[in-house]
């Protein structure tokens, strides 16, 4: 589970990204039997529709797997519990349209996702040390119709890894 999953979310993100990733995706999916393909393939279903929540969206299942069956709190990473991520929402007063909301140390967005419930039409910014926890914010904000940017860093270094970009895609015209 330890190399799945991080696989899984890479291809998730691949999948996501409208084909500029595909070799990416294909070098990833050469590593699975058809039948672990197909696997894979049906966990992505269902974790669209586990992130539906009834219509209410902007649900965390990814950072709650991770905490329940990978972390187990290593290296410190217990992801802030969503009644306190609601409750820091608030107290910034997140609300309106336009305005930046940033998490240096996002784990898998649920900061992020709080804010959203508030207002989605502001611009999200996370950074994590953690690329894994990098690429469970990225699907999130996607999942959740967020734009903003995933930055794969060292926000007391500030050394940067590498980063992703979530913007809305626009058809454009033939």
């Amino acid at each position: 589970v330890h190399n799945v999953f991080p696989d899984f979310l890479e291809m998730v993100v691949c999948a996501l990204s409208l084909g500029a990733k595909e070799e990416q995706y294909l070098k990833i999916v050469s590593r699975y039997k058809p039948k672990e393909v197909q696997m894979l393939a049906d966990a992505f279903a269902s974790l669209v529709i586990e992130m539906d929540n009834d219509g209410e969206g902007l649900k965390d299942c990814l950072g709650d797997f991770f905490m329940e069956h990978l972390s187990f709190g290593k290296n410190g990473q217990f992801f802030t519990p969503e009644p306190i991520c609601e409750m820091m929402a608030i107290i910034t007063n997140t609300g309106g349209a336009g305005k930046t909301v940033a998490d240096c140390a996002c784990g898998s967005g649920r900061t992020l996702m709080a804010a959203a419930r508030i207002s989605r039409l502001n611009c999200f910014y996370g950074a994590d040390i953690d690329r894994t926890c990098c690429l469970m914010a990225v699907i999130n904000l996607c999942l959740n119709g967020m734009t903003g940017e995933v930055a794969w860093l060292d926000s007391l270094s500030n050394r940067f890894y590498g980063g992703w970009q979530i913007a809305i895609h626009q058809e454009q015209p033939v």
